[in-house]
C-alpha cells in the first residue's frame, strides 16, 4: 500500500522532472534521476533512446515551457520500486504520456528510466 509519505516523495521527484522543463534547465531533473537512468519512445516518428543525456539535452536547448500542466496519473509502489504515470500537456505544443520505474536507495526515490508516447 501506497502510504503518504512515500507518495510525497514520489510526487517530489515527478514535480522536480515537470519543473526543469518547465524552466529549461535540466538540473533539477538531474537530481532525481539515477545516474545510469535511460529514456526510450519516439519522437516525431523517430525512435528517442538512450541515456538520460538526451534529455537533458532536450531540456536545456529550448527555452522554458511556462504553459505545460501536467498530472500524475498512477502512481504505485511495492517495497522501495515505484511506477508512476503522468500526463504532461503543451510542452513546447506536445502532449505526452511518460511511465517511470523509481527505486528508492539509501531513503531516496530515484527515477530509473522513462518510457513515452508522444502525440
Amino acid at each position: 500500500m501506497l502510504t503518504r509519505e512515500t507518495s510525497e516523495m514520489i510526487e517530489y521527484c515527478l514535480s522536480e522532472y515537470v519543473q526543469s522543463a518547465i524552466i529549461g534547465d535540466s538540473a533539477r531533473m538531474k537530481s532525481v534521476m539515477h545516474e545510469n537512468a535511460q529514456i526510450y519512445g519516439f519522437l516525431e516518428g523517430e525512435l528517442f533512446a538512450g541515456p538520460m543525456q538526451l534529455l537533458y539535452d532536450y531540456v536545456d536547448e529550448r527555452d522554458g515551457a511556462s504553459t505545460l500542466k501536467w498530472n500524475a496519473t498512477l502512481v504505485d509502489e511495492t517495497d522501495g520500486v515505484g511506477i508512476a504515470r503522468v500526463l504532461i500537456e503543451n510542452w513546447h505544443g506536445h502532449d505526452f504520456t511518460d511511465y517511470f520505474t523509481l527505486l528508492k536507495i539509501d531513503g531516496n526515490w530515484k527515477i530509473m528510466n522513462k518510457v513515452f508516447a508522444h502525440k
